[in-house]
């Protein structure tokens, strides 16, 4: 098995990584940011009105949990839900801004 090469990389370049793969897909943007408020959400709340069929929202909400951004919350209902784990959204949305600033600017892309 090969090494990971994460540890080669700074912090603020493995976050800002970590989220642009967490949100490198429309479905997965619309998932994240109907979790943001930081309530958590039903599965089927969760992937309402996304036009994809329930197996590829599991395999995007998959991805979503391995990357650590979604969590498993219990909701009031007692069943079960997911929670954004705002801590770590924080972090990675905080370094990727980090690394589009330079000297309190935004750089131009160019």
């Amino acid at each position: 098995m090969a090494r990971s090469k994460s540890p080669l990389f700074d912090l603020d370049e493995q976050l800002a990584s970590k989220l642009c793969q967490g949100m490198a897909h429309p479905a997965r943007v619309r998932m994240i940011s109907r979790l943001v408020s930081g309530d958590a959400l039903p599965y089927t709340v969760l992937i309402a009105g996304i036009p994809l069929d329930e197996r590829t929202c599991m395999q995007h909400i998959s991805l979503l949990t391995r990357l650590n951004f979604l969590e498993p919350a219990l909701l009031h209902t007692k069943k079960g839900g997911y929670r954004l784990n705002l801590e770590l959204f924080r972090a990675c949305s905080m370094a990727s801004r980090r690394m589009l600033r330079v000297d309190g600017t935004v750089r131009r892309m160019v």
